[in-house]
């Protein structure tokens, strides 16, 4: 887990934000006056991130030309952060639980991130020249790709820190709460107000261990919920959609492409997700479009759209593509399980990003229907021999009536993925409006350009979940950390 565990990142709709530390105090006391419009000017893109590849000392340089948001000591007498118990590392960098230490806000819980390793021309006052040259050696001992992965986690942290500061900005209630960035022992730190521990991802496992949504539904405080009502589930993975597709439009209006929309950088907090993880972001709705190449896409696979490098003229349906493949997951009840849903993207992938292709390929694969015993083995519809012929809602219905016959069959056992497996999901599918076929079809269609607009989805959530008797003030109201 990268950047995980208790880190955390933080108006759209009339969502407000509420944090420990004011926006008030966190403008004026932690960080520095900022003398650029809209903060970021637009950088040059053609120099270096870091140091060279052969050193020496005068390569450690600060970098006295950023722009990104420094937390600061000239104001409010805060003295720096404790770094505490380290939550994780993965490629790129490694995040730790910590405290502010003085000002106002003395003692308050923070997550900070680090780099993985060298921190190339960055540099601070407290290191002193053996130190300095100390670093100088380690990196040149290690080994071009070491030197290479050092270099990227260096900027891969630039670009957090940018998305960070540019969501912070415009649409504070899409992340957790940034705090800004500090320089301790040589390392730059990225600094968030701890806002919890839980991700979407951990969420979907105590389902998958609990063998319901349950823990889903408390998590988005859905108190109501009952995992033996259909309906209740219907509204579950509603309000579930309904946060996802929140978050995609107030990155878009952030200017922001996350490119890395999944259950693992999604926490889950006092009944909302927040966006974390903004390494493979890219600021495509601004001049400068920073953590953007045109050759280049750090993304997930099992989450990423079909085009994986961003379209340009369409990248506001990159991360919509993701969110839906979120849905997707809670659906279908064996996809709880991430081995599970491995094996879906790679099927997924395989049937060319097509959900109906996918159920075709499940369909004639399910051994509970076309398994060896003639007896229990039967014929496919005639409508679903001839699906690109037959009526969608027809074809629908088909998949609804063989996931009820592959469950009467002796030969069905829990936890293979078959149709059975998965009629629940089917069934929620079936129905109009909020999540259904024809919503979900539209937000993975292939091409970026056919995707939904993430707007008019949003409405249709809304007038779903309100003929369902969900109070909309309650579940996407203002958000309090803890």
């Amino acid at each position: 887990r990268s950047a995980v565990g208790c880190r955390a990142e933080g108006e759209s709709g009339g969502v407000g934000v509420q944090t420990a530390v004011e926006t008030d105090y966190k403008r004026s006391n932690i960080f520095s006056t900022l003398r650029d419009w809209w903060r970021h000017p637009p950088r040059d893109d053609d120099g270096p991130l870091t140091g060279p590849g052969n050193v020496s000392l005068s390569d450690y340089q600060c970098l006295n030309d950023h722009h990104f948001i420094q937390l600061g000591t000239d104001d409010g007498g805060l003295e720096g952060v404790d770094i505490g118990q380290k939550l994780g590392a993965g490629s790129y960098g490694s995040v730790f639980c910590g405290k502010l230490r003085g000002g106002e806000h003395d003692g308050l819980d923070v997550v900070a991130k680090r780099a993985i390793d060298w921190e190339g021309r960055i540099c601070d006052n407290g290191l002193n020249t053996t130190q300095m040259e100390s670093r100088i050696q380690h990196f040149a001992d290690m080994g071009t790709i070491g030197q290479d992965c050092a270099k990227l986690s260096v900027k891969y942290l630039e670009v957090e820190a940018y998305m960070n500061d540019l969501v912070m900005a415009a649409r504070p209630a899409a992340a957790a709460p940034y705090l800004g960035m500090m320089m301790l022992n040589g390392s730059r730190w990225l600094v968030w107000e701890f806002a919890g521990k839980d991700t979407l991802e951990d969420v979907l496992v105590r389902c998958h261990e609990e063998g319901s949504l349950t823990p889903l539904a408390k998590s988005l405080q859905y108190e109501e919920f009952d995992p033996s009502d259909p309906k209740s589930f219907q509204t579950l993975v509603n309000i579930l959609a309904r946060h996802l597709v929140e978050c995609v439009i107030m990155m878009t209006e952030a200017g922001v492409a996350h490119r890395d929309v999944k259950p693992l950088n999604m926490l889950c907090v006092n009944g909302r997700l927040l966006m974390i993880d903004f390494g493979s972001a890219a600021s495509m709705g601004i001049k400068g479009r920073v953590g953007y190449d045109w050759d280049k896409s750090p993304c997930d696979p099992r989450y990423a759209p079909p085009e994986q490098f961003i379209d340009e003229k369409h990248w506001t349906k990159y991360d919509l593509y993701s969110a839906a493949l979120i849905v997707v997951r809670v659906i279908f009840r064996p996809f709880w399980c991430g081995q599970y849903f491995d094996e879906f993207s790679e099927q997924f992938h395989r049937a060319g990003y097509d959900l109906d292709r996918w159920l075709d390929t499940l369909i004639r694969s399910d051994a509970t229907i076309s398994g060896s015993d003639k007896a229990s083995r039967w014929h496919l519809p005639l409508a679903f021999k001839r699906r690109h012929r037959s009526d969608s809602s027809e074809r629908e219905e088909q998949y609804v009536e063989l996931a009820a016959k592959s469950c009467s069959l002796d030969q069905y056992k829990e936890g293979k993925l078959t149709m059975c497996s998965i009629m629940e999901g089917l069934e929620l599918l079936s129905h109009e409006g909020g999540v259904c076929w024809s919503s979900l079809r539209g937000m993975l269609k292939e091409y970026p350009k056919d995707r939904s607009d993430a707007r008019r989805l949003l409405v249709d959530l809304d007038e779903e979940l309100v003929r369902a008797g969900v109070d909309l003030d309650r579940f996407f109201g203002e958000i309090e950390y803890p």
